[in-house]
């Protein structure tokens, strides 16, 4: 059983023909907290890692277009 859950990932790839490739894969935030509510509504941290999540989020989305604004 797996103990861990992937939230959330930002790849950066060189790719053969020497051009950068960046990649974004995420639990959305809202799915997260409507998943936890429905499932574990006892679960005291949803509120706390959903914000985290959020936040997460717009930090990443200004990374990605930043990345890609440079190349």
């Amino acid at each position: 059983m797996n103990t861990k859950a992937l939230l959330s990932q930002v790849s950066v790839f060189l790719q053969k023909d020497g051009n950068i490739e960046v990649t974004h894969n995420n639990v959305a935030a809202e799915d997260f907290k409507q998943v936890m509510e429905d499932g574990l509504p006892n679960y005291t941290n949803t509120e706390l890692i959903y914000n985290f999540m959020r936040r997460l989020e717009n930090i990443t989305e200004k990374y990605v277009d930043d990345v890609n604004k440079s190349l």
